[in-house]
């Protein structure tokens, strides 16, 4: 991809069910910034022609045609140049983090070669909740059936749990015990791309109420936007927090620590990568996560049952 420009500026590469649709709206009222259409332009991914898996001579290079629609159509080049490049373009494809279809390091190492100036915002969630909250958005997408939707094997539980024959513990646990690729993912992207064009957000710091602001004046002077300019608040797009189970998940407490034995360790493995490459101390990244936790435990009462509430 040739580009005249830094353009686009960034990408919010994911993760799903982390407020990513929330910070794209939050960020594309700004003056500043461009938001594509759509959210996710899946460019990259499915819709860019960019791999070749069958080519090993050329294995990556994206459309001409593909290309010229994504600047032009996607990313508003136009717009971009009449604002004298004042404005930040953006994209939000959540499955760049994950790499799908390909994997990530063929899209981590794609994305460099076509556009190595980007500057790149993943948010990252609590294990359980981030597992609970994308089951939830795939009931919808169950009862909805979009024509883009396919269900997948783990789907089948879903539909059992809509039938009241499986709970979501039964539907989340085996995702949550291998749910590896979650840092194996995070850990490949920063191998390929320098550190200082990365900004990790946290779901919990992004959405609470004491220090959403703070995290979204940090992300605006990352990509070099004015935090005074444009709204405050970060909008709850695309959010199913409070409208499916907000009292919580009812689960038997041996079964939630049964989770959190999966979940544990991979946020420890989480926060010590972050905290190796010099973005976090571990201590600080697990505060959130570990009341998370506590609290979901407090909840047990002496029968045995919990109330599991999301982050």
């Amino acid at each position: 991809m040739r580009a005249s420009s830094t353009s686009p500026t960034f990408f919010i590469i994911g993760y799903p069910k982390c407020a990513t649709t929330s910070l794209h709206a939050y960020l594309e009222k700004r003056p500043q910034a461009l938001g594509s259409t759509p959210k996710e332009t899946q460019f990259f991914g499915r819709n860019g022609k960019c791999w070749h898996a069958n080519n090993t001579l050329e294995p990556w290079g994206c459309g001409v045609e593909e290309t010229a629609n994504y600047i032009q159509n996607m990313m508003f080049r136009d717009d971009t140049v009449a604002s004298g490049l004042t404005q930040a373009a953006f994209e939000s494809t959540t499955d760049y983090s994950w790499g799908d279809p390909m994997g990530p390091a063929v899209m981590a190492t794609g994305i460099r070669r076509e556009l190595p100036w980007l500057k790149l915002i993943p948010s990252l969630r609590e294990p359980i909740s981030h597992e609970i909250s994308g089951r939830v958005h795939t009931m919808e997408m169950l009862k909805k059936r979009p024509a883009w939707f396919r269900p997948g094997p783990a789907d089948e539980c879903l539909m059992q749990l809509e039938q009241g024959n499986a709970t979501m513990y039964d539907c989340v646990r085996d995702l949550i015990k291998d749910k590896e690729g979650y840092i194996e993912a995070m850990a490949v992207w920063l191998a390929t791309w320098p550190t200082e064009q990365f900004m990790i957000i946290q779901f919990e710091n992004l959405t609470a109420d004491a220090s959403h602001t703070a995290v979204l004046n940090d992300v605006m002077r990352f990509v070099d936007i004015d935090p005074s300019k444009g709204p405050q608040e970060l909008p709850q797009a695309n959010s199913r927090k409070g409208d499916v189970n907000p009292e919580g998940w009812r689960m038997k407490k041996a079964e939630f620590m049964e989770l959190l034995s999966y979940a544990q360790p991979l946020s420890e493995r989480i926060a010590a990568m972050l905290e190796r490459h010099g973005f976090y101390k571990a201590d600080d990244w697990l505060a959130a996560w570990r009341a998370s936790w506590k609290s979901n435990l407090d909840s047990c009462e002496a029968t045995g049952i919990c109330n599991v509430v999301l982050t």
